[in-house]
């Protein structure tokens, strides 16, 4: 609020000096004009430097709130049914990749999900930001006022499958900072897949509302699409499943593969495995970040 009182000085004290800077021309010999001069100027380099600041610290502020603006334009993508809150929001946990050796947070999904998707998945090429995420459930996240489940286990009879990024066991983080994002927007996957039995191809939306205090937003809106194909081979994963995810922007196309890391068994599965953990250490360092209710 005291921003726009900070940037008009500098223009009153622009006309001062240049009424100075006029007389002093008859007057140079005025030595107390010349002192006003440069106490003007000073005052001025001051002021100048304090709207720097707060336009600086108010940045981050505006950008978000343009940033929410634009989504909430841009309205709420996905099924009517998942357009809910939930009851709470599990606990962060972390743990180590000597833990993740013998310990897997996430729930391995089992039957009656499709073989395309059970077990865990590596999003590959996310740099700090998601690790590992799951298909599996249920979990023990509950919505508040009736719809739809996320992570139920189970792809429903419309073909759809939801995932909350901030769920329970079902997603990981290689940063604790994103974490607190994606749990402020409580942002949630909803896939629509071409078949419920044998699915090949899916697409994604998303849904928002900041743990329910605002209407539901799309914090994507500038995507066109994201979706994903099931590729029929892998090069260098011979024994996973894997996933070609695409999303698609105004300018370009940026994607990266959902590698299945483990079976349904609790089986880790090679190369995928060693190369998922090789990437983490290089990215991420030692720390996985999920969440967890209590036992």
């Amino acid at each position: 609020a005291w921003l726009p009182l900070c940037l008009p000085a500098p223009c009153s004290f622009s006309r001062r000096m240049q009424s100075l800077e006029s007389s002093d021309e008859g007057s140079e010999d005025d030595s107390s004009e010349e002192q006003e001069l440069s106490k003007l100027r000073c005052k001025r380099g001051i002021m100048i430097a304090v709207a720097g600041v707060c336009g600086i610290l108010l940045l981050p502020f505006l950008t978000i709130g343009f940033w929410l603006i634009c989504g909430l334009i841009a309205g709420s993508p996905g099924d009517a049914d998942y357009k809910h809150s939930f009851e709470a929001m599990a606990p962060m946990r972390s743990m180590t990749l000597e833990q993740l050796e013998t310990e897997m947070p996430m729930i391995v999904g089992t039957a009656p999900l499709p073989t395309q998707l059970r077990g865990v998945f590596w999003l590959g090429d996310q740099g700090k930001s998601s690790a590992l995420c799951s298909f599996g459930g249920p979990n023990k996240d509950k919505v508040e006022s009736g719809g739809k489940e996320c992570s139920s286990g189970k792809i429903g009879s419309d073909r759809k499958y939801c995932i909350r990024v901030s769920g329970d066991r079902v997603w990981s983080l290689r940063s604790n900072i994103l974490s607190f994002v994606y749990a402020v927007n409580d942002i949630r996957y909803v896939f629509t897949f071409d078949s419920a039995e044998n699915p090949k191809y899916a697409t994604i939306q998303n849904f928002c509302d900041m743990r329910g205090w605002l209407p539901g937003y799309d914090v994507f809106f500038f995507a066109k699409l994201f979706d994903m194909v099931l590729m029929e081979s892998h090069d260098t994963f011979k024994n996973s499943v894997v996933w070609k995810r695409t999303s698609v922007m105004p300018f370009f196309n940026s994607t990266y593969e959902l590698v299945q890391v483990m079976d349904e068994y609790g089986v880790k599965i090679e190369p995928a495995w060693s190369a998922f953990m090789k990437y983490q250490r290089n990215i991420a360092g030692n720390s996985l970040y999920y969440r967890m209710y209590d036992e």
